[in-house]
């Protein structure tokens, strides 16, 4: 296979997948908005925000360590099922910890603890998460299958959402609506890595999971202070501002998120090919990752203006005129976003 048709069949249902994702948002976000009211979202947005907090942190920047990995050893199966079982393992680990962790800031903060149950339903996101290897079919450069377990579950689960979310009433309901779907997805995945790619789960040793843990420890602090840099504002709003607040600015922020959320499939198509160019010869990966970026930055650039300056009209499309007023939030919103989608980028891969 050559190397165009290679990273297109790895492209394809990335994007596809991202498209789905584009897509989704503009369609749920605006009708719970509505329905819900700026509290009743921003209590919903705060309770995911914290979730997503505990995903960064479960992940531990295995996409890229366990990627590398994995496409690396992907024509050894003993090889491979040894490491998937060291990085389930250590990710259920993170998991188990991230559990605790919620529990002491949820009933340390008040602001947290009047609502705790929205984020033990919340957390649900979490465990799924945790089981679900996308990093394991990006390695095997078998990206579809991440866009099959998680269009359809997020699917029926979106269509839930515009037959079962009412009312302010519906607040908790409109939370597991959010956060089971991607449970359904990790079980699907780990059935599928079991029955498709015959990989068997092998109780790994300590010292395996230290040494995964070191491996990525480097990536999991810049993913974590970037998470907290461009990603946190809803958590840390919801510390000290009312639920009107944050319910305001989590609506702007995932309008942001969505469109600029469109340039990421690229490198997670991208990734495995270069690890292996990486592998093999590391000038000739530096040649070929510089290249491909450049293209990516340009367009980035011309989405972001040209979407500055449709900010106000999009606003009112999707919010109503009452978010009007917001447009020049939005506008910084965007601004940052590509500001640190492309830092992301210069970072992750020492462009």
């Amino acid at each position: 296979m050559d190397v165009v048709k290679r990273l297109f069949n790895n492209f394809l249902p990335l994007l596809i997948l991202r498209g789905f994702e584009y897509i989704l948002p503009l369609m749920t976000v605006p009708y719970l908005v509505r329905i819900l009211g700026k509290s009743g979202y921003g209590s919903m947005a705060l309770s995911m925000s914290l979730a997503t907090f505990f995903t960064v942190f479960t992940n531990y920047g295995f996409e890229f360590t366990a990627t590398r990995k994995i496409s690396i050893n992907k024509n050894s199966v003993n090889t491979v099922s040894r490491y998937y079982s060291v990085v389930l393992t250590a990710r259920l680990m993170l998991l188990f910890v991230s559990f605790i962790l919620m529990n002491i800031l949820v009933f340390s903060l008040k602001s947290f603890s009047v609502e705790w149950e929205l984020y033990y339903i919340a957390f649900i996101y979490v465990i799924g998460y945790a089981l679900f290897p996308v990093w394991f079919f990006q390695g095997m450069e078998r990206t579809k299958y991440i866009s099959i377990v998680t269009i359809v579950p997020r699917a029926i689960f979106a269509g839930l959402i515009f037959v079962c979310i009412k009312g302010v009433d519906d607040l908790f309901l409109s939370v597991l609506l959010q956060s089971a779907p991607l449970l359904l997805s990790g079980i699907m995945s780990v059935y599928i890595v079991r029955t498709k790619f015959h990989i068997k789960y092998q109780i790994p040793t300590m010292s395996e999971i230290k040494e995964c843990l070191k491996d990525g420890f480097g990536i999991f602090l810049s993913s974590f202070m970037t998470y907290v840099l461009a990603s946190s504002g809803t958590l840390v709003l919801g510390m000290f501002a009312n639920r009107g607040i944050v319910g305001v600015y989590s609506a702007i922020e995932k309008i942001t998120k969505a469109i600029i959320g469109m340039f990421s499939p690229f490198f997670q198509a991208i990734f495995p090919y270069i690890s292996e160019k990486f592998n093999e010869n590391y000038q000739a990966g530096i040649k070929f990752l510089k290249k491909t970026s450049k293209y990516v930055i340009v367009f980035s650039i011309i989405v972001m203006f040209i979407m500055i300056g449709l900010s106000s009209k999009i606003l009112v499309l999707l919010y109503g005129k009452s978010y009007d007023q917001y447009s020049l939030c939005l506008q910084l919103f965007f601004y940052l976003g590509f500001y640190f989608q492309l830092s992301i980028i210069l970072l992750e891969y020492n462009i």
